[in-house]
């Protein structure tokens, strides 16, 4: 079998507009949306939603670039209009950091977190419902080889590493 890390490759492979579960579909327009008129956006929810996801295929749909955590962000400069930094701790004063750090080139920033940011920012809250969990084991069954287990939980990355690891979004 596999590993996670396998999988998670093909599914970043695969991160399109007809991958996307309906609660993702949704909140990619609001996003999408958001990023025109917002210069600071905090996308959030619980570990295994399909955050990263989401953020792979919006990315791929704008342009914008992706920065899969803070440490990344710091390595380089910010060469694009919109930044998408993933697995930000969510604590304010490194929001607005990064924040400070990234909206000196860029027109908006994105942050990806488990819990929202407590402060006045554009918030996108993805949760995933049973109907969202069908279309993702359907669409990981197709690339992946993954087959659904009896859990009821919603935790897709979870369900990828076998309940093993410590899952993230």
């Amino acid at each position: 079998m596999a590993s996670w890390i396998q999988h998670h490759n093909v599914l970043k492979q695969h991160a399109s507009l007809s991958f996307l579960t309906p609660s993702q579909s949704n909140l990619l327009c609001v996003l999408q949306s958001q990023m025109q008129y917002a210069n600071r956006i905090n996308l959030y929810g619980d570990a295994g939603v399909g955050k990263t996801f989401l953020a792979w295929v919006l990315c791929a749909e704008t342009g914008a670039l992706y920065v899969p955590s803070p440490a990344r962000l710091r390595e380089g400069r910010v060469a694009s209009t919109h930044v998408v930094v993933d697995d930000v701790d969510g604590g304010r004063d490194e929001s607005r950091e990064i924040w400070q750090d990234v909206l000196q080139a860029a027109k908006s920033a994105l942050l990806i977190t488990r819990s929202p940011i407590q402060d006045h920012v554009a918030h996108a809250h993805l949760q995933l419902r049973p109907d969202d969990l069908e279309v993702a084991v359907q669409n990981m069954s197709r690339v992946c080889g993954f087959h659904r287990d009896s859990g009821n939980g919603i935790n897709l990355w979870a369900k990828l590493r076998g309940g093993h690891q410590h899952a993230s979004g």
